[in-house]
C-alpha cells in the first residue's frame, strides 16, 4: 500500500458537536491524511444549517434525530477530494450510511448512534437496515459508532446474560451480534480497551460502548478519538 492511497477515519462521540466544532476543525487541519470524520451524538436539528457546522474542504452528511426531537444524531464529514454519496434508503434513527467511491475498493461506511432510548421496533429497524446494506463489488464495509452494547464480551463475541433470556435489553444486543456474524464482519476492539471515559455525578465511568466493525479493512489507517 503506497502512502498516497492511505487515509484515516477519525471517530468521536461529541455529546453536542456545536460546542466542539472548533476542536474538530483543528483535528482536520492537524492530520492531513484524515479524510473522513464520523461523529455521533451531534445533537443537530433541522434548524441548524450545514453552513453553520461546516468544516472547510469537507462535505457533511447528517442524520438528525427524527420528529424535531432534541439530542442524538450522527454525521459523516468527507473530504472534497473524495467522491461520496449518501445511501438514501438507509434511514435508521440517528444513524447514516455513505458510499465512499474509491478505486480500486469502494467503502460502504455506516456511522451508528444506538441510544438506549430506542424503542424495540426502532432497534429492529436498525438491525434490519444494516443487514440489508450491500457492499459494492470489490468493496469493503465499515460500521463505526456508539452501539451502547455494554453486556457484550467482545473478546468472546457473546452477550453476558442468562441462558434463554427474554429480556429485550439482552436480546437486541444478541441480534446485533448475530447480524455482524451473518455479514462476516469483525470488530477492532476485543480486549480490555477502554474507548470512553466520562464523569457522571463526579464518578468516572469507563466503558467499551464505541466500536469499529469491519469487513476487508485494507486501505484505511484508523485513528479513534475518545
Amino acid at each position: 500500500m503506497s502512502d498516497s492511497s492511505a487515509f484515516s477515519i477519525f471517530y468521536t462521540n461529541s455529546g453536542d458537536l456545536r460546542n466542539k466544532l472548533p476542536e474538530l476543525i483543528t483535528v482536520s487541519n492537524a492530520y492531513k491524511n484524515c479524510k473522513i470524520i464520523c461523529v455521533t451524538e451531534t445533537k443537530f436539528h433541522s434548524e441548524i444549517l450545514d453552513a453553520e457546522i461546516n468544516i472547510p474542504n469537507f462535505t457533511v452528511y447528517r442524520s438528525d434525530r427524527a420528529n424535531g426531537m432534541l439530542g442524538g444524531g450522527s454525521c459523516i464529514y468527507v473530504s472534497n477530494a473524495i467522491r461520496a454519496s449518501r445511501i438514501e434508503n438507509f434511514s435508521a434513527n440517528d444513524s447514516i450510511a455513505v458510499l465512499i467511491d474509491m478505486e480500486p475498493s469502494p467503502i460502504l461506511l455506516v456511522c451508528v448512534y444506538r441510544t438506549q432510548a430506542l424503542t424495540w421496533e426502532e432497534n429492529q429497524e436498525l438491525v434490519t437496515q444494516i443487514n440489508s446494506l450491500e457492499v459494492p463489488p470489490g468493496g469493503e464495509m465499515v460500521v463505526i459508532g456508539d452501539f451502547n452494547m455494554p453486556d457484550v464480551e467482545w473478546n468472546t463475541g457473546v452477550v453476558k446474560c442468562p441462558v434463554s433470556t427474554v429480556d429485550k435489553r439482552f436480546v437486541i444486543q444478541q441480534q446485533m451480534l448475530d447480524m455482524f456474524y451473518s455479514k462476516n464482519l469483525n470488530w477492532i476492539f476485543d480486549d480490555d480497551t477502554v474507548t470512553r471515559r466520562r464523569l457522571v455525578d463526579g464518578v468516572l465511568q469507563e466503558s467499551l460502548l464505541d466500536q469499529v466493525i469491519y469487513w476487508l479493512l485494507i486501505l484505511i489507517l484508523l485513528e479513534t478519538h475518545v
